[in-house]
């Protein structure tokens, strides 16, 4: 069986095989566009491993097997250029050719090109993290936010009587993955332990759209702990547990697979894709996504609870960098689950950057709140928005709030920042730049201030 999305443009990285082999895997790259780089991995993978026979014939279908939705089959070795994918679970005995040699079963087979329509069509708009209004949905946060310096290691509740608090439970960030300072950084604190899913997503969205030559080729992931939550400036250690480049390697893949399915947003998987689920104890963590080679380009990352019902743990801070342009702003998503409703502290900063040794960092950012209207991808109505935070009604909370936490330094007078009780929803925070002057480094952070 072959699994679904690849891209033409690799192909040329396995240039090793034999003609035959070669020309197979081209032709079902460019059937499949860019929806089937798990295909492009087992079947270059099956040729070093098989003889060229062994290789054609493991691709033949089995009347005797079950085959789930993407997996692609060939009807005979002889038939090897004609490529079928299944459009769902195919029971036993469902050739997807007759006798005669024509498509049949085509409830459950279809050729690798309306494959590609039908599948490109289902996920036209499932991958949205910038509102309709936005330019362009490219570049989001790299370093997500700080949570309080004495926060519990319970979920503090609005109401002692409420037993499914609202709670920060997942986040997501989009944009340019750079080498060294640039590479993704995403900061998050937990208050209690959880099994947590981390992505690190480079190549699957080109299913969403975009042009694969953009895209992070290789994505991998490293984690690391500070050593004190509370002061991040003691350093931090490594966290093998979260590591991964390929999350196919994964003891646990099969769990981490059915946690991605099970989320809100749900991210296309493909084996250069990079996802760890480490159980997690409280603290500050960083996880950090760059290309396996230190190449660039347009990645995701997430950092979601792998059982966003317990009510045992949340993220009481996330944070990101990165750079941003007029055309490529940066988009920090957050979902919020339960009952009731969380005071978040939300800002940007741009030119206090600068005191952290961050060269380029931008001279006036600004921050839009958006709120999905039901699930993430659809449509969403801003809900707020902040050029210099002394503008907003509560300034004094906001500058109190920007050094209090972790004493880190105060917010400047050009940086915007929000304090909000939001309820339970989808949110995507933006931080934006309004002319190319503006453009440069920016960081979006996002802590959960109720009590304070």
């Amino acid at each position: 069986m072959v699994c679904r999305r690849c891209v033409v443009g690799i192909v040329n990285k396995f240039l090793a095989l034999s003609i035959n082999q070669y020309q197979i895997i081209k032709k079902m790259c460019l059937n499949l566009n860019s929806l089937c780089f798990n295909l492009l991995f087992f079947l270059t993978s099956a040729s070093f491993i098989f003889g060229q026979t062994d290789f054609l014939s493991s691709l033949v279908y089995d009347a005797t097997k079950t085959y789930e939705e993407g997996d692609s089959v060939i009807p005979s070795v002889d038939l090897s250029d004609q490529i079928y994918t299944a459009r769902k679970s195919v029971p036993l005995d469902t050739p997807p050719v007759d006798s005669s040699g024509e498509i049949s079963n085509t409830d459950y087979w279809a050729t690798s090109s309306d494959y590609t329509t039908d599948l490109a069509t289902e996920n036209s708009s499932a991958l949205s993290d910038v509102p309709d209004d936005a330019i362009v949905d490219t570049q989001q946060v790299e370093n997500l936010g700080t949570p309080t310096e004495d926060t519990g290691d319970t979920v503090d509740d609005n109401s002692s009587s409420n037993s499914n608090p609202a709670r920060l439970i997942g986040v997501n960030v989009r944009g340019t993955i750079g080498t060294g300072d640039d590479k993704r950084i995403m900061g998050f604190r937990l208050n209690g332990s959880a099994d947590v899913l981390l992505r690190g997503v480079g190549p699957a969205l080109a299913d969403y759209g975009l042009d694969i030559s953009t895209l992070l080729p290789d994505p991998q992931l490293t984690l690391f702990k500070y050593l004190n939550e509370s002061d991040p400036s003691q350093g931090s250690e490594t966290v093998t547990s979260g590591d991964n480049d390929n999350y196919t390697s994964n003891s646990n893949a099969v769990s981490i697979n059915n946690v991605r399915e099970s989320l809100s947003l749900v991210i296309s998987a493909n084996p250069l894709q990079a996802m760890s689920m480490p159980n997690l104890s409280a603290g500050f963590y960083t996880s950090q996504v760059e290309d396996v080679s230190a190449r660039t380009g347009i990645g995701w990352a997430g950092v979601d609870l792998a059982d966003p019902n317990s009510t045992s743990s949340s993220f009481l801070h996330v944070s990101a960098r990165g750079i941003v342009q007029t055309t490529e702003y940066m988009f920090g998503g957050f979902e919020i689950k339960g009952e009731g409703t969380r005071k978040l502290f939300l800002r940007g900063r741009g030119p206090s950057l600068s005191e952290f040794g961050v060269p380029g960092v931008m001279p006036d950012p600004i921050l839009k709140l958006f709120k999905y209207d039901n699930e993430p991808g659809g449509t969403s109505t801003q809900i707020a928005e902040n050029d210099d935070h002394g503008s907003d009604a509560n300034s004094s909370s906001i500058q109190s709030f920007s050094t209090s936490l972790y004493g880190w330094p105060s917010l400047n007078s050009k940086d915007p920042g929000l304090v909000l009780e939001l309820g339970e929803g989808y949110y995507t925070l933006q931080l934006i730049s309004d002319s190319s002057d503006n453009d440069g480094v920016g960081w979006i952070g996002v802590d959960d201030v109720t009590g304070l």
